[in-house]
């Protein structure tokens, strides 16, 4: 990886890193009903490098670095996380899960592994295109156990 991908890498990172200790701190004040923490996952921003934007994700909600280095904006973050109207869901679903489709990342799902068979159904449907894209699903370690 030359110097310049490595520094977006880390800045891309370290973003990631500040929404989340921002977003803990709006939450400790009572001001979120609550927040779910990517902190220690910062290395997923290091696939979007290997994507394309024809690629998919199904992102498990510890991805926030994965989705900052795809292009879903801090201010995007805080709205999810303050379930205002300028959220990605109109403030209408729980602040760490996330939708984009002009990005191609789909909609998170509540219990954590669920979404494997929805990435798997993506898979299947755009297995025979001609771009080949990759359909990414991060399932957490705790559908692992």
């Amino acid at each position: 990886m030359n110097r310049n991908k490595l520094l977006t890498l880390y800045r891309t990172m370290l973003i990631a890193r500040e929404i989340d200790r921002v977003e803990q701190q709006i939450a400790s004040r009572g001001e979120a009903f609550f927040h779910l923490s990517g902190a220690g996952h910062e290395a997923t921003a290091a696939l979007a490098e290997y994507l394309t934007p024809d690629d998919w994700l199904h992102c498990h909600y510890r991805d926030r670095a994965l989705l900052v280095a795809r292009g879903i904006s801090p201010r995007t973050f805080f709205d999810n996380l303050l379930c205002n109207e300028y959220a990605p869901g109109s403030g209408r679903r729980m602040s760490a899960f996330f939708s984009d489709p002009q990005l191609n990342v789909l909609s998170m799902v509540t219990p954590t592994g669920n979404n494997a068979l929805q990435a798997a159904g993506v898979a299947a449907a755009v297995k025979e295109q001609d771009n080949h894209p990759i359909v990414y699903c991060g399932v957490g370690d705790g559908t692992t156990q």
